[in-house]
């Protein structure tokens, strides 16, 4: 098996582009041929993974008659007149679509659907190797049916694991080239618990104490365009473990020394990834840095730019309307909303229907559709 340094990487290209569409069997095996033999050690697992990673593996005909109605956001009246079944046979069916898939509402399937969250991303870890793992990804993803944020999210779900780290935020944001405000999200995407996101939207929303890594790092990156870079590169481990922010927010978080790679899109925006490990774990460092850069270089549907809507609709939300945006689009409801902010049920709903207006939709399966891609 060769080593790192003297394995050539061309072959993340292509099976990066044949992830990125659909391939016959004889364009896969002619690609997959060139690479197997660097690989002979890498065995695929005699168990059907491949198949539950597609999301409709274990529905009847009927029942996935039925998720495709409930991803079109139709009520069970309207399900039950489609399909020519009763009412009562539709919310059945629906129930069983919503079990099978472990969710309890449809705002969660549907929020799950949109951000990725159906797939299993267990998988074996069957060599030492980073570049076996990582083949084992990608050779996994070239079976899989799924959109391009479902694809997203199962490779960052598995390459965190590569290299180590526990937790990641993959990002498109706005930011302002002038400095004079922190950059405005636009879309994201994390394996961070529940108890992480609050801490980090109350990290957000902090008017006395600001990042000490976010600006030197978006600085470094508006001067230099598409870039990897290490926390130490900016900021030393005293400016970092005594910065009060720090203590805050990242510590009672649980992750440390960020690691980010990012790209330019158009104008000022800009996608990327943060990557972390746990607290006092042993930093990244440039060998980790370098094999980033290599991979998510030849990766660009990672970075593709989502589906956005026109900026004037943006502009019409408050600031807290906007982030409540981001919480609604990831399924959380009033009263999760209401515990986020710290505000009445009431209040939150009344977020909630200014989203609503402003986006010209009625209901929570209208509003995820426009964001659907």
């Amino acid at each position: 098996m060769p080593n790192k340094a003297d394995l050539d990487h061309t072959w993340i290209e292509a099976l990066s582009e044949m992830t990125s569409r659909h391939c016959s069997e004889d364009e896969k095996l002619l690609i997959l041929s060139q690479f197997t033999p660097q690989f002979s050690d890498v065995e695929t697992p005699q168990n059907d993974f491949m198949q539950r990673c597609r999301r409709q593996v274990g529905l009847s005909p009927r029942l996935k008659e039925i998720l495709d109605c409930l991803l079109e956001n139709m009520s069970n009246k309207e399900i039950a007149a489609k399909l020519e079944i009763s009412h009562h046979t539709a919310n059945g069916y629906a129930k069983q679509v919503l079990a099978h898939f472990m969710v309890s509402s449809r705002r969660e399937l549907l929020a799950s659907v949109k951000n990725g969250r159906l797939l299993n991303t267990k998988t074996e870890t069957l060599s030492e190797s980073n570049e076996e793992l990582l083949y084992q990804i990608m050779n996994s993803l070239m079976s899989m049916e799924v959109s391009i944020c479902e694809r997203r999210r199962y490779f960052f779900d598995n390459f965190v694991k590569i290299i180590g780290a526990t937790n990641y935020i993959w990002y498109e944001s706005e930011f302002d080239p002038s400095m004079t405000a922190g950059p405005k999200a636009l879309n994201v995407l994390t394996n961070f618990s529940p108890f992480q996101q609050q801490l980090f939207f109350d990290a957000a929303n902090d008017p006395k104490l600001e990042d000490p890594y976010m600006v030197p790092s978006i600085a470094h990156h508006i001067n230099t365009g598409n870039s990897s870079y290490l926390r130490y590169e900016f900021l030393d481990d005293n400016g970092w473990y005594n910065s009060e922010y720090t203590k805050k927010y990242y510590e009672p978080g649980n992750v440390d020394h960020p690691m980010t790679y990012t790209v330019n899109q158009e104008g000022n925006q800009h996608c990327g990834i943060l990557l972390y490990r746990k607290w006092k774990e042993e930093p990244f460092d440039e060998t980790d840095r370098d094999f980033v850069d290599s991979v998510f270089s030849r990766i660009p549907w990672l970075f593709l730019k989502e589906k956005q809507l026109d900026k004037s609709l943006y502009s019409k939300l408050t600031a807290r309307q906007h982030k409540a945006l981001l919480f609604i689009l990831d399924g959380y409801g009033k009263k999760e909303l209401a515990d986020h902010f710290g505000i009445s049920e009431n209040s939150a709903n009344e977020y909630i229907k200014n989203i609503y207006k402003t986006f010209n939709v009625k209901s929570y399966g209208e509003l995820i559709k426009v964001f659907m891609h």
